[in-house]
This record gives structure tokens, C-alpha cells and sequence, in this order.
């Protein structure tokens, strides 16, 4: 695994969630960034761009969801996979046809990320 691919990044404003997603990012040997806000996470992007990233839809700053067009044009190579607590079929949908690989439903298991982290390919 190259330098880009092993690095993944989380932008979600709750710290219990960004521990326990880089815990389990990092026993899949990945290097872990993350940001509590879609401004922080712009430039966490920009920075390292990752390979694999986690994005929350609701941000003190905005919606993930309405800018996830923006990272999907920006970083084309990064597989993006949306969580939120909202899980319904409205919300998924939302996130495909905005540029998510695919979307994950808050609370999560670690088997959940495996499977999903395997599904898109990252």
C-alpha cells in the first residue's frame, strides 16, 4: 500500500465517533486524520488528500451532504463514504447521487466499516 492509499481522514463533529472510527481505520493499517468542521476538514483534505474518507452530514459549519459534490470534483481518487444518524432511504439516495461511495448509518459497528471500507474498494 502506497502513502496515499494507506491514509484515511474522518470529518464529524463528535469525537466519540472520530476515536472509534480511527481505531478501527488504524487496525487496517491506515494513518488517521481527522476535523470537527467542513473548514477544518477542507484543509485536512487539501493537505494529506487521502484515500479513504468518512464525512458526517451534519457540521457546525454546513452540510456534508451539500459539500460532498465539491470533494467528489476536488479529489476524484478518494473513496467517500457518508455516515449520519439519519439513516433512511431518502438520506442514502441523497448521498449516491451527491458523489458518496456509500453511506453508513450512525450507531456502527466495527464489522459494518470493515464491510463497507471493503465494498468501496479503499
Amino acid at each position: 500500500m502506497n502513502d496515499m492509499n494507506n491514509k484515511a481522514a474522518i470529518i464529524d463533529d463528535e469525537i466519540d465517533i472520530c476515536f472509534l472510527l480511527a481505531r478501527i481505520l488504524r487496525q487496517n493499517d491506515r494513518q488517521v486524520s481527522y476535523a470537527h468542521s467542513l473548514h477544518d476538514g477542507s484543509t485536512l483534505l487539501h493537505d494529506e488528500t487521502p484515500s479513504l474518507l468518512f464525512l458526517d452530514v451534519n457540521l457546525p459549519d454546513g452540510s456534508g451532504m451539500e459539500f460532498l459534490p465539491r470533494i467528489r470534483e476536488m479529489y476524484p481518487q478518494t473513496k467517500i463514504i457518508v455516515i449520519s444518524a439519519f439513516d433512511s432511504t431518502k438520506e442514502r439516495q441523497a448521498a449516491i447521487s451527491n458523489g458518496a461511495d456509500a453511506f453508513v448509518g450512525k450507531p456502527f459497528t466495527r464489522q459494518e466499516i470493515n464491510t463497507i471500507i471493503h465494498q468501496v474498494g479503499a
